[in-house]
């Protein structure tokens, strides 16, 4: 079983550019032990973590495995992420989802450990939706995103402009505009604070990371992945931040704010879409300090997103 184990992780694609990431041995034992612990947790024959299937991702570990009754999704922590998210808080908020439909059903969690493990949802991710986005994806986006803010027991708040110092901070740069940092960005985050600073009031269940990897849409409805990071948070946050993963075109944002009801705060929009993208920028320089495995990934994705934010901060300021 471990000489397949290993085979699986040596061939697992762990994309953000179309990158091949291997894992190194130590690496792998450790989560092949992880893995061996969550099949005995659920009373799984070991012969199963022969044909498990690994999912692509940038963060945590999973594989699809099959069973002869249903089809398990097992999470496990990964490469340099150890120590950044709260389990506790991850598991209650995902329960919480999945109770009304909005995430998959949990099986088993165990938070010491970063491990859960979910029913697998049949439907297409985001990213693998022919673009631009048609209208009835994103108002099956928004009328999830709706259903959320009703759920209640969300605990912890998503301040944007905290989660940037505590990112940089974390990355060991005390000095946000360091050049390694956020370097020749910062000033023009400075004057966009001024106008998209973070108040705590009419705060809203948020899932915080809405890229397309983790949207699944069913058809009839959207179902939303991994929920380490989701918290209360500001009303715009999940839809500028969806905005700016996704890469929208004018059309599809045009669309998005219509259907989400916000239409009227196109200006407001977009700053929030680039507060968003300096938050990916902060969490990417501290991928960047805690990875072992692939630094020229995260230092790709450092460039690309300040070069991106720099170019919006300049469009608003001519």
């Amino acid at each position: 079983m471990r000489a397949t184990l290993k085979t699986w992780f040596e061939r697992s694609a762990w994309n953000l550019s179309l990158v091949v990431v291997q894992e190194s041995s130590k690496t792998m034992e450790a989560a092949i032990k992880l893995l061996e612990h969550a099949l005995a947790e659920l009373g799984l024959e070991p012969g199963l973590a022969s044909s498990a299937l690994a999912l692509e991702g940038t963060g945590n570990r999973s594989v699809l495995i099959r069973t002869d009754g249903e089809s398990l999704v097992v999470r496990m922590d990964g490469v340099g992420i150890d120590g950044l998210v709260d389990r506790e808080r991850e598991h209650i908020h995902a329960r919480l989802a999945a109770e009304r439909g909005l995430g998959p059903d949990l099986v088993f969690c165990d938070a010491a450990k970063g491990l859960l493990v979910t029913r697998f949802v049949e439907g297409r991710r985001f990213d693998a939706l022919e673009r631009p986005f048609g209208q009835g994806v994103i108002e099956r986006l928004v009328q999830t995103l709706a259903r959320l803010r009703d759920v209640q027991g969300f605990g912890d708040v998503m301040n944007p402009w905290e989660k940037i110092a505590g990112y940089l901070d974390q990355a060991g740069y005390s000095d946000p505009g360091h050049d390694d940092a956020l370097g020749a960005v910062w000033p023009g985050l400075v004057d966009l604070r001024a106008n998209a600073e973070f108040e705590a009031a009419d705060l809203v269940p948020s899932h915080i990371d809405p890229v397309p990897e983790n949207l699944l849409d069913l058809g009839d409805r959207v179902v939303m992945l991994d929920w380490e990071y989701s918290a209360l948070s500001h009303p715009l946050w999940d839809l500028a931040y969806f905005a700016t993963e996704a890469g929208l075109s004018r059309d599809e944002r045009a669309i998005l704010l219509a259907t989400s009801g916000v239409a009227c705060e196109r200006r407001r929009f977009g700053l929030w879409m680039m507060l968003a993208m300096a938050v990916s920028l902060a969490w990417c320089l501290l991928r960047l300090t805690h990875e072992t495995d692939d630094k020229v990934l995260w230092t790709k994705e450092v460039a690309r997103r300040r070069h991106l934010l720099a170019r919006s901060l300049s469009e608003v300021s001519d």
